[in-house]
Formats: C-alpha cells, structure tokens, sequence
C-alpha cells in the first residue's frame, strides 16, 4: 500500500517517491466536494434557521409559517419573499455570512443563463435565456444563418435506418460529438424558458448515441428556429384572473408515431 506523504506544503517528496497526501477537509474540485458543501450549507440551514427542504428538490428550501423560498445552485443562491420579509431575509443572509463567504446583492437580473425582467406595475414577470441562445449561435457559427419559421419539418420521420452503421460512423465522430455537445445545451433551454422546442429536442434526443447525417440537418433546422426566435420568453401575468380555476394535466397521445417499433 501506498504512504503518506508528511510534506505540509503539499510539494512532492524525492525521498517519499510514489505516495500520496491525507485531505483532513473538502477542497474545491476533489468528486466529494459537492457533497461536503451541500451537507454543510444544509445543516445551516435547516437547524440552525430553521427551513425545511423540500423532498421534490432538494435544491429549495422553505420557511413554516412564511412566504420565503431559497433555492442554491452549487454556489448561486436566490431568495422569494414579499416586501415585507425583507428585514427577515436580512438576518438570514446575516447568519449564513458567518457560516460562507456571501455577497449580497439587489433583485435578480440575471441567475443559472436566465434573465429576469419585472413590471411590478403590470404584476408580471417574464424569463428568457436570449443571451445563452445567441452565445449557443456563435458558437456553433449559426449567428448568422436565415431563420426558420417552425423548430421541425412536418415530414421530420427517423427511423434507425438514419443512424450510421459502424463504418459510417468511424468516419462522424467529430459531427457526433458536435451534435451531442449543441443538443445538450438546447435541451437546458427547453427545459427552462422554452417549451415550444420540447417536441424537436425529445425526438433528436433518440438518437443521441448514433446521430446521422438526418438528425444533424434536423439539428441545424432547429438552431434556425432559435435564430429567429432569440427573445422569447415565458410571461407570468398575475394582474388578471387564471382563464381556468383548479390543477390540470395535459399529455400528448403519439398514436405509435415510432416507425421502429409503433409504439407511442
């Protein structure tokens, strides 16, 4: 078994050739560290302030009695209360900057690609993710291509007949990469701010580990769509009354729209 090395500066030893150092704490980029810092900030936060985090995610917390949410994002916190917990919030941020370094600042612009806009006298409030969007663009070195006018064709039909075969595929692992690396990213988009893509990324996503020449023309179509379509956003108006009153659910029958196997 390997020995430890005794040096404290951490600097390799010729004497002690082949061994390894003892962590005695979490240091940022070790696999574990994550872990450590969510267990840390955890314990803060729930006995020392007394939240609740909720057990669909992990990532939020809430008071009993109160209009206050947190949700953190590794090291982004973000905070939901009305006016008039601000002085509330104000000793909470108090105590965790004895626990973290923490900078406090004003309402959110900006936070995890999304921008965040308000008309407080409208009572509305509008996400987008156009800046992620357009960098998604220049990257991919689409910023300059003709906007399409829908995210898919309506002829748009894979089957596995699409994928290349083995020796094709020696011969795409660049573009496969290409296509996984730029389908992540839309996927972040439709998951947040963008649910008219959603139908386009699920499709795509099928064929995330064999992706042809098909799929990345349809992936190209879609960078079009988001061309034209950068500033769209999601709008929550709260100055009107809801069209509709209670919870509903809505699901999309496929009626065995997958050539391969027919199933929904």
């Amino acid at each position: 078994p390997a020995a430890f090395n005794n040096d404290k500066n951490l600097q390799p030893n010729a004497t002690q050739s082949g061994t390894v150092h003892r962590l005695l704490k979490g240091v940022p980029g070790i696999p574990q560290g994550s872990r450590l810092f969510n267990d840390y900030f955890n314990n803060i936060m729930t006995a020392e302030l007394g939240f609740t985090r909720l057990p669909g995610d992990y990532c939020i917390y809430h008071k009993p009695g109160r209009r206050i949410f947190i949700a953190i994002w590794v090291d982004d916190v973000l905070s939901a209360h009305p006016a008039s917990e601000q002085a509330y919030m104000d000793s909470v941020f108090a105590t965790l900057k004895k626990h973290v370094r923490l900078h406090q600042g004003g309402p959110a612009q900006d936070y995890l690609a999304f921008r965040i806009k308000r008309d407080r006298t409208k009572r509305a409030l509008s996400l987008d993710q156009s800046d992620a969007v357009k960098a998604l663009l220049v990257k991919t070195g689409m910023e300059d291509c003709h906007p399409a006018t829908t995210p898919v064709a309506t002829s748009m039909v894979f089957t596995k007949q699409d994928c290349p075969s083995d020796v094709e595929r020696a011969d795409m692992v660049e573009e496969q990469a290409w296509y996984r690396s730029v389908l992540a990213s839309i996927l972040y988009f439709s998951i947040c701010t963008r649910p008219d893509i959603v139908f386009a990324v699920s499709k795509l996503c099928k064929y995330m580990h064999n992706p042809g020449t098909a799929h990345i023309k349809a992936l190209k179509r879609l960078l079009r769509y988001l061309k034209g379509t950068q500033t769209r956003c999601l709008v929550y108006n709260f100055s009107a009354k809801p069209p509709l009153q209670g919870a509903y659910g809505y699901y999309d029958a496929a009626h065995a729209d997958d050539v391969d196997t027919r199933r929904s």
